[in-house]
Formats: structure tokens, sequence, C-alpha cells
């Protein structure tokens, strides 16, 4: 018996946490080998595939030489899959008589040993079997390897390697070549083949199964766009609060050019007009506010929303009791104030700044964004992308401030916005940015995430209509794509 395809991917990965190394990806490659001779050899790929995964699935317990064989048999035997089982007995042994070839410390226990020897007894070795020795003989943790390459490799690093084992290899390279009527690395792309510990098409079989509804969704990793799914360069959709991140990158790009000075108070940027309107408390209080208290969602009593003919008005009008205190407190009035007061900094309408030096320059030609009554951009939410679109923020971002080669926006304000500023309960908050593990995240409220982690390299995007978002969809992201990533760095 086997476990399933999905399975087996998902038992690699948690082993993987125990016993984080390169033994992970040899497995991957092992497995894309197998399924290649497979395909080409009358074999089942599938089953090849699953066997070439699992089995040096004993390293999950550890560093050990010989001991991972008895480890893997025994943890497979005891979840029912005594196919697997087999092959983690059988790949590291060219018969079933002795341990004689065994390349490594026998680091075994006598009833550890006798356990291998007993089982191996049982076993008449089959194609399946030869396969994934051959594989085993093949793979890195880095992609296909030439045999001698892969051998001579650890000859160096165990001290020595069996002359009869080494034979039976290139025999069994060249028996395989045989059957399948090609060249052995033609066959398992050994030019082109790199492991990869994602499993995207775990990740839309979630989604499918789940009928959660997500538009599209992208994943990069070192900026190469590696996997795509769904509508994600045909329409636009909702950002919601992703809008926000936009509109601090053309923060950004003012600063940089000492149009916006971040430590001024708010008032210095507002119409006259509308402060002749606000009694003396109310300036009072606003002249406790900053650009980056703002930027920062540190200002507390502030409602959700504004509201009425003027959201301007509305918003200089809010009572806050404490407007000296840093209080994490989310509320679209901040990045709304922000959009208006960089409207006025600039002299010229934002939303036509950020389509003249943000859009154009990140090749995006389709785009929506909405006004406040008052006329102003608003900065809080209502622009549509395509999710491809939404992607380049992300690859903005990564890249420290440019895209294709072109500076947008400093690496200063960039490593700004994306340190955390103010601390929250989800992990701290930048300059409407979000914390997100070693990274940050782009935020919408019906799924709309853009998630950066510049320690390995990975962008994942997705926009959705999820009213009752929970963490459902993130879960099922961060189980398949991105759990403990950097344990394959």
């Amino acid at each position: 018996m086997l476990p399933t395809r999905e399975k087996a991917e998902e038992i690699l990965k948690e082993a993987e946490k125990c016993n984080p190394g390169p033994w992970g990806n040899h497995s991957r490659t092992a497995a894309h080998c197998a399924e290649k001779i497979a395909q080409y050899s009358g074999l089942d790929p599938e089953k090849a595939y699953i066997i070439g995964l699992l089995h040096d699935i004993g390293r999950k317990f550890g560093k050990r030489h010989l001991g991972h064989v008895s480890d893997g048999y025994s943890y497979m035997m005891s979840l029912g899959y005594d196919e697997a089982a087999r092959i983690c007995l059988t790949h590291s042994f060219k018969n079933g008589n002795s341990l004689k070839g065994y390349v490594g410390k026998i680091d075994t226990s006598e009833e550890e040993t006798k356990l291998i020897l007993d089982n191996l007894k049982k076993v008449e070795f089959d194609d399946y079997d030869r396969l994934i020795q051959l594989c085993d003989a093949i793979s890195g943790a880095d992609g296909v390897m030439d045999i001698v390459d892969r051998m001579s490799d650890v000859k160096r690093r165990y001290g020595s390697y069996d002359q009869e084992k080494w034979d039976a290899n290139i025999a069994l390279k060249e028996s395989f070549e045989k059957r399948m009527g090609r060249d052995l690395y033609k066959a398992v792309e050994k030019d082109t083949f790199k492991p990869d510990p994602m499993n995207f098409t775990a990740f839309v079989n979630d989604i499918i199964k789940n009928k959660w509804n997500v538009y599209g969704t992208e994943v990069y990793r070192d900026g190469v766009l590696l996997h795509s799914f769904g509508d994600t360069t045909e329409n636009l959709h909702e950002l919601y609060s992703a809008t926000k991140t936009i509109l601090s990158i053309a923060v950004g790009i003012a600063y940089d050019e000492g149009l916006f000075n971040l430590n001024k108070c708010i008032l210095d940027y507002l119409p006259e007009k509308n402060l002749k309107k606000m009694s003396e408390k109310q300036v009072k209080t606003f002249e406790k506010i900053t650009i980056h208290r703002l930027l920062t969602m540190s200002v507390g009593d502030l409602p959700f929303r504004a509201e009425g003919e003027s959201w301007l008005d509305f918003s200089i009008a809010c009572e806050i009791k404490n407007p000296e205190e840093k209080v994490f407190n989310y509320s679209n009035i901040n990045s709304y104030l922000v959009g208006v007061a960089l409207t006025n900094a600039l002299g010229k309408d934002l939303g036509e700044f950020i389509e003249e030096r943000l859009l154009r320059p990140l090749d995006i030609t389709r785009f929506e964004y909405t006004r406040c009554p008052d006329g102003y951009f608003y900065g809080a939410s209502g622009m549509k992308l395509t999710v491809h679109d939404l992607s380049k923020f992300g690859l903005l971002l990564m890249n420290k401030g440019s895209y294709n080669g072109q500076r947008i926006v400093s690496e200063k304000y960039v490593e700004m916005a994306t340190s955390i500023q103010q601390m929250n309960r989800e992990g701290g908050y930048g300059y409407f940015i979000w914390k997100y593990r070693d990274g940050y995240s782009i935020n919408g409220k019906l799924g709309q995430k853009c998630y950066i982690l510049p320690n390995s390299g990975i962008i994942v995007t997705y926009l959705s209509n999820i009213e009752d978002p929970g963490s459902d969809l993130k879960d099922s992201m961060e189980k398949w794509l991105i759990e403990d990533y950097s344990c394959y760095i």
C-alpha cells in the first residue's frame, strides 16, 4: 500500500520540519527522476514518484547513516505503507543477502540491524527497487547529477564507495537506457529540472475543493514567475485596503524628492479652507499628529471610515482623546488624510501622479481608482488591478524600490516602510504595510494578498472575494507554498 501523491508530499514536508536539510530536495529530485524513467519504461509513474519521494523518509528522525534505513522502514510500516517501507530498505543495497556494500556508517543497534536483514531476506528485488537505486545515484539536492559525479561526491563525504555497488549503479544506468531507448539524462531533464519544495498543485486543489472564491494567484521566486492559476491578467479586481500600500509607495517617491516631510504635522499639508472650519481644540489635537503617525496607524479613537458630504471635514473633526498616545488603531481615515496631504504637497492630482510615477514605470496600463466627495484620490481603498499587476508591487518592494532595473522609490524608504514602525497583535506594521513572518505583506479585507519574503525570494499573490476569509486560504497557502521554506535555502 502507498499514500497518495499529495499525502506523500505532506509526509515529506512534515519530516523536514523535524530534520531540515538537503535530503528533502534530494528526495524530490529522486521522485522526479523515477517518474520520468517510469514513463519511458512501462512502469507506473505515479508509484515511482511516491516511492522515490519517500525512500529517505527515515531521515526525519535525525542524522543517521544505516539508521535511516530502519527508521524509514519502521515509520512507513507504522502508517500502513508497506510498499514505501520496502523501498526504505532496498534503495541502499544491491541485494537482500547482507549489508555488504552499504555506503556509510553502521550506526544501528543489534535489534535495528536484525530488522533490516530479516526483512531484506524476504524481498525479491524488482524493477521498482532497481529504479529507485538508480535515481538515488543521480539525485542531488540541487537537481540531477551525472552518476559518476554523484557517486564521487558520496565517496568524498563518506570516505569510501563499494566498487561492486559503483559498478552495479553504472549497469543500472545502461539497463534502463536500453529499456527506455533514450539517454538517461535527457529523459530526466538533467539540464533543466530543479527541485521545488512548493506544491502549487495541492494549493490549487484546496482552492477548488473548498470552493474558495479566488480569482487568481501567482507565485514568484527570485523574481521569476513559477506558478499561476486562474484569472491573473485579464480582469481587474478590487484591492480594497491593498490600495494603501500603493499610496505608501507614492509617499516614498515624494519623500525621496524632498516634497513630503513625514515628521511634519498633518495640518501643514491640508487646505486652508478646511482648516478654518476647525475648532481651536481640534487644531491643538491635530497639531500633535504627524504624517508618520498616520502612516503607521498609531492614532487612537479615529472611526473606521469618513462619512458625509466632505470626508475631509469629517476626518479633522474627529475627537481624539489622547493624540500623543501611540496606539495601533486601524482606520481608513489615516490613509485618506495622507492622500489629501500628499496631493497638496505635490500641488497636483495624486491619481495622475500615481499613474505617471508609479503605474507607468511598472507597465500597468489598466487600472481603476476612486475619489472622495471632495474630489481627492481615495488612498484607503477603491483601486482595481489584475493579480499580475499587484504582484509587480511585491517585486518592487522585494527589489528594494527598483523594477526591471529602473529605480522608482529609494531603498531607504522601502526599508522604513517595510520595517516595524508600530507594534500590533498581528506582529507589526510599517507604512501601510503589514509585517509577515520574516517579510511583510500587502493586505485587503476580502482576501487580497501579496506576501513578500525577501530571505527566501518568495512572493505569493492572490485576489479573491471571500466575505469571511478566516484563515483557511492562508493556512493552505502556508502549508503548500511557504511553510518552513527557509529549510530549503
